[in-house]
């Protein structure tokens, strides 16, 4: 006869044991412990990539791009406390890290441009002429007005592209990981693989199909949505 009994999150089980003509000769017993699947699965995380790259690139001032600047290492800083915690996917955590990251970069950039701009902007000076003359920084010497505007639209636009190239390859690596858990058959079967292509503020990157594991065939993947 067997049995079994419960205790918080283990199972006892008791089996009676017998000889070959029946007669009771003692029992064995183990206890199992159960782990509930809503343990086991990982918290998803909330990361709304353009809500980050979306401040920088709405920063108008240098003192705008430095708060966005220390938010965004705020964000770094939460990221990295969620990793050591190991409660959220840690391909979420890498992704949404690899991000910030870039975006910070990017911001850093920005502020950096933007604390030149507005001190030359203060430092216009007249020269013998007339003409007005922008004291811009010892790295692009005198500049005329027109040259002056002609600098800050370069910078907008190098900010804006590293911003495009950061969302680019947050979303490169969302469709990637995507492909690997819902389209196990393309992993395995090269002949399948191909990829996608993603175009952002004028930068495009491919989306390559996951490589194929060596030596594991017929496996699948399940993903609770």
């Amino acid at each position: 006869m067997n049995g079994f009994g419960t205790s918080n999150n283990s199972v006892r089980y008791v089996k009676r044991l017998t000889d070959i003509n029946g007669n009771y000769v003692g029992t064995i017993s183990y206890t199992k412990r159960s782990v509930s699947k809503s343990l086991n699965k990982k918290k998803s995380l909330n990361y709304n990539f353009k809500a980050i790259s979306s401040k920088v690139l709405k920063a108008k001032s240098y003192a705008e791009a430095a708060r966005a600047s220390g938010s965004i290492r705020l964000k770094i800083s939460e990221l990295r406390k969620k990793m050591k915690a190991q409660e959220m996917s840690e391909d979420e955590i890498n992704r949404a890290l690899m991000h910030a990251e870039l975006v910070k970069r990017a911001c850093d950039k920005k502020k950096k441009h933007l604390k030149a701009e507005e001190e030359a902007k203060a430092k216009k000076e007249n020269d013998l002429t007339g003409k007005s003359k922008i004291k811009i920084s010892s790295d692009f010497g005198d500049l005329s007005i027109e040259e002056f505007i002609k600098l800050i639209k370069k910078h907008r636009s190098q900010e804006e592209k590293e911003l495009a190239k950061a969302d680019m390859k947050y979303l490169q690596e969302f469709y990637r990981q995507k492909m690997k858990k819902y389209d196990p058959d393309r992993e395995h079967n090269p002949s399948q693989n191909s990829a996608a292509s993603l175009s952002i503020g004028g930068v495009e990157m491919e989306v390559p199909a996951p490589e194929p594991p060596p030596g594991i065939t017929g496996e699948t993947i399940d993903e609770a949505v």
